[in-house]
């Protein structure tokens, strides 16, 4: 859970609960000389908190939560974040497990940033589960899309020809679309060779 989400998570339910906290514990000078940021060095606590329940609504559910925030140069802590785990491994390494939580949002971020403004592909950050996990299925249908795109731009002359005749992806999928509606092929190299409109196709070996 991210930091501006905390408000609403494990760290204000349990507080209001009353439930005995375990004591924080600051980063070993080992851990902390891991961290890439300046400001996470000698600053982060970690601790971890066995069974607690996983909301309000469901006190039955107990979870593990591995939960880690900053010393701040006022003399406050801000939190970093709070994870709920069953891996063993991440409350003995709670250190290495936030620091590569804590990766995964960055590459998450990025991921979504550009499949959702620099290609188009309108893949928001979550769909949500919609009804009979509809939107589960169609992320990963989008992610192989995107990748089998990639894969062509790396490997395929042919797409790479195509891609160079349009400023955006966006622009491209659209003449794609509107082809596969108009007419019918047989093979990827007729589809390209139609998408080029009339230019040379690349020299290739085949």
């Amino acid at each position: 859970m991210k930091p501006r989400q905390h408000q609403r998570g494990i760290f204000t339910y349990a507080a209001r609960a009353g439930l005995l906290e375990a004591q924080w514990r600051p980063a070993t000078p080992a851990e902390a000389a891991q961290e890439k940021l300046p400001r996470d060095r000698q600053t982060l606590e970690y601790r971890c908190l066995p069974e607690r329940p996983l909301n309000g609504q469901h006190p039955e559910l107990k979870v593990p939560v591995l939960q880690c925030q900053r010393e701040t140069k006022q003399g406050g802590h801000r939190v970093v974040g709070e994870w709920v785990t069953t891996l063993p491994a991440a409350i003995k390494n709670s250190a290495l497990f936030v620091r590569y939580a804590r990766r995964c949002w960055l590459i998450e971020n990025c991921l979504f940033k550009t499949m959702k403004a620099q290609t188009g592909m309108n893949f928001e950050h979550h769909y949500g589960h919609g009804k009979h996990a509809l939107c589960d299925n169609l992320a990963p249908l989008m992610m192989a899309a995107a990748l089998l795109d990639q894969l062509c731009y790396l490997r395929c002359p042919y797409f790479q020809a195509v891609r160079g005749c349009y400023s955006a992806w966006s622009a491209m999928w659209e003449c794609q679309r509107v082809c596969l509606n108009m007419f019918v092929f047989t093979d990827w190299r007729g589809f390209y060779e139609t998408l080029l409109g009339g230019l040379d196709p690349p020299e290739t070996d085949t």
